[in-house]
């Protein structure tokens, strides 16, 4: 056999070089996003390279208060319910979590977190270990970690200042909020539209607003005689700029 021949066959049995993991429609939308925020091209395959796609069904937890906090999960599709443990045992909601929002790294102390998250609809994530996060962090122009860092205390004050005004209004301003946060992370409206379409269930708004299930119908009625909510069947029409208002966002 001439050497030509064995060269030939040689490169014939090479192994052929793995092929990169296709991205999915959410993952080219959460890159889009994260190049808007200045990412470099590189940095994101990083990102989507370490990461390993997480899928949790509607009710599943995503992490429990009190676990170490070492890994992060970036939301690419669907909406979790983020909650702390009141000073009574009972849960206090924080937030809906939309794609984009990155769980699990704002509320930790001495390693561990303090809050907990739940799917409330069918969600898909990115889960990364916490050190290569911040290594991928660390590397990225300044500007690109400013608005990250910048873009994730926002979201993280907007929290806050959320559970302070629930822990202190009455059921129709906590049911409010609760619309306003479930409006934001569920519902859609054409641009300009006055108002905003929502199916959500009795209970999940009881749970999100912390209000007793009992109460969920009352603070609705308060909320509709003032025009700002109306009831269509399971439908809730929300007039979403008058309740940012009441608020207070």
């Amino acid at each position: 056999m001439s050497v030509s021949r064995r060269t030939a066959g040689a490169r014939r049995a090479a192994p052929a070089a793995p092929r990169a993991r296709r991205r999915t429609a959410g993952e080219r939308l959460f890159a889009r996003g994260l190049e808007r925020l200045g990412w470099p091209g590189a940095s994101i395959d990083r990102l989507l390279e370490e990461a390993a796609p997480a899928a949790f069904a509607a009710g599943r937890t995503i992490y429990r208060e009190g676990s170490p906090a070492q890994r992060f999960f970036w939301i690419v599709d669907g909406v979790a319910r983020v909650s702390l443990r009141g000073s009574l045992g009972h849960r206090v909601p924080l937030s809906l979590a939309r794609p984009g929002a990155l769980l699990g790294r704002s509320l930790v102390a001495s390693g561990r977190r303090l809050d907990s998250a739940v799917a409330f609809t069918p969600v898909r994530a990115l889960a990364i270990e916490a050190g290569r996060f911040d290594e991928i962090l660390r590397e990225l122009p300044f500007e690109a970690s400013r608005r990250t860092e910048h873009g994730a205390l926002a979201d993280h004050s907007r929290t806050l200042v959320r559970t302070v005004r629930l822990l202190t209004q009455d059921d129709p301003g906590r049911l409010a909020i609760a619309l306003v946060s479930a409006a934001q992370g569920l519902a859609s409206a054409p641009r300009g539209a006055r108002s905003v379409r929502l199916r959500i269930g009795a209970a999940d708004l009881a749970d999100i607003a912390g209000v007793a299930p009992a109460g969920v119908s009352r603070a609705l009625d308060d909320l509709a005689s003032r025009g700002l909510v109306r009831r269509r069947g399971r439908d809730l029409f929300l007039r979403l700029h008058e309740l940012l208002e009441l608020c207070g966002d």
